[in-house]
C-alpha cells in the first residue's frame, strides 16, 4: 500500500524545514509581532501626549501674553483718564511718555498673539479686537483734541461718554479671546483623551490578532507534525503485523523524513 502525500506535496519546501526550526520560527514570529504592536502603541501614545502637551502649553502661553496685553491696555486707559483730569501740563507730559513706552510693549505682545493665532475663530476674534481698538483710538484722539482746546467739560464728556465705553468694549473683546483660548485648551485635552482611547483599542485589536496568529501558527505546526506521524505509525504497525508491502513518501527533509526513511529501510531489509 502506498501512502500518497496528497495535499502535502505543494508544501514540500516547508516539509524540508527541521521541526525545531519551525517551532523556534513560530515563537520568534509571535514575539516579533508582540514587540511591533507594543512599540507602535507606546510610540503613538507618547507622540499624542507630547503633541497635546505642546499645544496646551502654547495656548496657555498665549493666555499669559493676552493677560499682559490687557493689563497694559487698562493702564493706558487709566493714564489717558488721569491726563484728561489733570490741569498740570508737566503731569500730562510724563503720562504721555509712559503711553509711548507702553505702546511699544503693546505692539510686541500683539505681534506675538497674532503669530500664535492659527485657527479661523482666533483670527476672526482678533479682527473684532482690531476694529474695537480703532474705535478706542479715535475716541482717545477726540479726548486729546478737547484737551488742547482747554474745555474741561467737553473733555470729561468725551472721556466718560465715549472713550471709557469704547475701552470697556475693547477689554471685553480681549476677555472673550482669553475664554476662546481656554476653550481650545480644553478641546485639545479632550482630543488627547480620545486619541489615547483609540490607541488602547488599537493595542487591544493588535493583541487579539497576535493571539489569532498564534493559533493559526500552532494549528499549522500541529498539522505538519500529525500527518507524517500518522503515516509513520501506520507503516510501523504494518511492519509489526508482517505486512512488508507498505510504502510511504519519505521525501521530507525534517526529522519525520528521517524517521520515514529509517522505517522504509527496515521494511526493505525485512523483505530480503
Amino acid at each position: 500500500m502506498f501512502f500518497d502525500a496528497g495535499p502535502w506535496k505543494h508544501k514540500m519546501d516547508f516539509n524540508r524545514i527541521r521541526v525545531s526550526r519551525k517551532i523556534w520560527g513560530a515563537i520568534v514570529l509571535l514575539l516579533a509581532a508582540m514587540l511591533v504592536i507594543t512599540w507602535f502603541t507606546l510610540w503613538r501614545a507618547v507622540a499624542t501626549q507630547q503633541a497635546a502637551s505642546q499645544a496646551v502649553r502654547g495656548q496657555y502661553a498665549t493666555i499669559v501674553r493676552i493677560a499682559e496685553w490687557k493689563a497694559l491696555v487698562s493702564a493706558s486707559v487709566t493714564r489717558t483718564v488721569a491726563a484728561a483730569s489733570s490741569a498740570d501740563r508737566e503731569v500730562e507730559k510724563i503720562l504721555k511718555a509712559d503711553q509711548e513706552r507702553a505702546a511699544a510693549q503693546l505692539g510686541l505682545l500683539y505681534a506675538q498673539v497674532q503669530q500664535a493665532a492659527v485657527r479661523a475663530d482666533d483670527k476672526a476674534q482678533l479682527q473684532k479686537i482690531d476694529g474695537l481698538y480703532k474705535v478706542l483710538e479715535a475716541k482717545t484722539k477726540d479726548v486729546r483734541e478737547a484737551q488742547e482746546d482747554g474745555d474741561g467739560s467737553v473733555v470729561q464728556g468725551r472721556v466718560h461718554g465715549h472713550m471709557l465705553p469704547a475701552a470697556k468694549a475693547y477689554l471685553g473683546a480681549i476677555d472673550d479671546y482669553v475664554l476662546l483660548q481656554q476653550a481650545h485648551a480644553d478641546e485639545t485635552r479632550a482630543q488627547a483623551v480620545s486619541a489615547s482611547r483609540s490607541i488602547a483599542v488599537i493595542g487591544t485589536v493588535g493583541a487579539v490578532l497576535v493571539v489569532a496568529l498564534g493559533m493559526f501558527v500552532a494549528s499549522t505546526l500541529v498539522r505538519t507534525i500529525r500527518q507524517p506521524l500518522r503515516e509513520s505509525v501506520a507503516l510501523a504497525e504494518a511492519i509489526a503485523q508482517g505486512d512488508l508491502t507498505q510504502r510511504i513518501d519519505a521525501t521530507r527533509g525534517d526529522e519525520f523524513g528521517e524517521l520515514m526513511r529509517s522505517l522504509q529501510n527496515m521494511n526493505a531489509f525485512l523483505e530480503r
